[in-house]
């Protein structure tokens, strides 16, 4: 108990000493930080300047709709013989520009060349027989049926008188029964080769049967038409360009046997290409036949015609084709197949809303955007933020529709800087021309 009351003064002194200090030190802080605010002037906040624009309604639009397709040539075909055969030689090589007629390729004929050298014997043997059967029998030939007849004629009466001496030798018993047949029988053939030897006297004298020249005529005929056959077999031997073009691809060299309608070479209209593009049923159903369209192909615009529109939609895009043909000219590059082309339609639209360019919208909470538009207030203007919906893009500008007013002033530019609630001022050369400079 003594030793603790013995401390206890100590202890005492020494708080009290601290908090001497402590009050001292509080006392000169005050002093000085009064006299640095007497000496610093008052802070005024800054009014920043923001270009500003005044939102004008309006209450329809034009919107450019932009469709793609292809470009492709006019006429494209892959060329073959009408024939089977072995490849003689091919004239043309890819890229070569050709002629309607030209000759490309050609088959070995080397087969058809004998084919028609026994075609031809045997036409003339056909046609001399013609001309013997239509001219009918000579004089002479029938000058010799006559002698012939005449001599039938005469061994016949002489085998006659022999067969009627025979036959009394025969009735007196001086010869055998054997021995008078063969005198009949002599007389019997005799009598055939008289009756032959008249009648071929009687058919030389009336000429030849008009069923036989007919027959003859007919064989001559197909004579012929296996020549026409050969003919036509040696035109399809030469292959030719069907249409002006160029030799896009050659699949065949020479030596090779290729069967009849085998492609050999590929040919393609490059004269006036087409641009094949998928266009909505709506939108097919608004362009004219033949009206002019600017088509845009790697950075360059062609001035096309719609040629036609096809008649089935494409089952993958349930779009219409629309053929446009590009109109000929001095071309600003060249096309090639399978460039992509793109057509751009200028479409209405009849929703209302402001235009403001990109650069005045902000991003809000849930993925929406805003705006800030400028609220008057005691010391100029206030930034509000105000929630819009997006209704079309159209380049660097934007239509929107909100809860706003025809008039509202809204920042146009530089709203990284800004934040809700911020004092601002409008540039005056802004509210003087509001949005001029986003009109279309």
């Amino acid at each position: 108990m003594i030793r603790q009351m013995g401390k206890s003064p100590t202890r005492i002194i020494r708080l009290l000493g601290f908090a001497v200090v402590l009050t001292i030190s509080g006392i000169f802080t005050n002093r000085v930080g009064s006299r640095i605010r007497a000496s610093q002037p008052d802070i005024i906040p800054v009014i920043q300047s923001v270009d500003a624009i005044a939102l004008e309604l309006t209450s329809s639009y034009t919107r450019r709709e932009r469709y793609t397709g292809t470009i492709q040539p006019r006429r494209s075909s892959e060329l073959g013989f009408e024939r089977s055969g072995l490849v003689a030689q091919v004239m043309v090589n890819t890229g070569d520009i050709v002629e309607a007629g030209q000759t490309l390729a050609i088959l070995s004929t080397q087969t058809l060349d004998a084919q028609e050298q026994e075609l031809l014997a045997q036409q003339a043997n056909a046609q001399a027989q013609l001309q013997e059967l239509q001219a009918g029998p000579r004089l002479e030939e029938i000058a010799e049926a006559e002698a012939t007849l005449r001599d039938a004629n005469a061994q016949l009466v002489l085998a006659q008188a022999r067969n009627q001496r025979r036959q009394n030798l025969l009735a007196a018993g001086a010869i055998s029964q054997e021995e008078y047949d063969e005198t009949a029988s002599e007389e019997a053939a005799l009598l055939a080769k008289r009756d032959a030897a008249a009648q071929r006297l009687q058919v030389l004298e009336k000429g030849t049967r008009a069923e036989r020249i007919a027959a003859q005529q007919a064989t001559t005929a197909e004579l012929e038409a296996r020549g026409g056959t050969l003919n036509l077999q040696r035109r399809q031997s030469v292959l030719r360009a069907p249409f002006d073009g160029q030799i896009a691809q050659r699949l065949i060299d020479e030596g090779a046997v290729v069967t009849a309608g085998q492609g050999i070479l590929r040919l393609v209209e490059w004269e006036s290409p087409e641009a094949h593009i998928g266009l909505p049923v709506d939108v097919a159903e608004r362009l004219a036949l033949g009206s002019l369209k600017p088509i845009e192909v790697a950075g360059h615009t062609y001035e096309a015609r719609l040629n036609s529109l096809l008649p089935e939609l494409t089952q993958s895009t349930r779009t219409a084709t629309a053929v446009f043909q590009i109109v000929a000219q001095i071309a600003p590059s060249q096309l090639f197949a399978g460039q992509i082309a793109n057509l751009e339609l200028a479409r209405a639209g009849e929703s209302s809303g402001y235009w403001i360019p990109t650069t005045a919208l902000v991003s809000s909470e849930r993925g929406l955007w805003a705006v800030y538009v400028l609220v008057p207030s005691s010391s100029g203007f206030e930034l509000a933020q105000q929630d819009v919906e997006v209704i079309h893009i159209e380049g660097d500008r934007v239509l929107i529709q909100g809860s706003l007013e025809q008039g509202e002033q809204i920042v146009a530019d530089g709203i990284n800087q800004l934040v809700p609630g911020q004092q601002v001022t409008p540039n005056d050369s802004s509210v003087q021309a509001p949005i001029e400079q986003f009109r279309q």
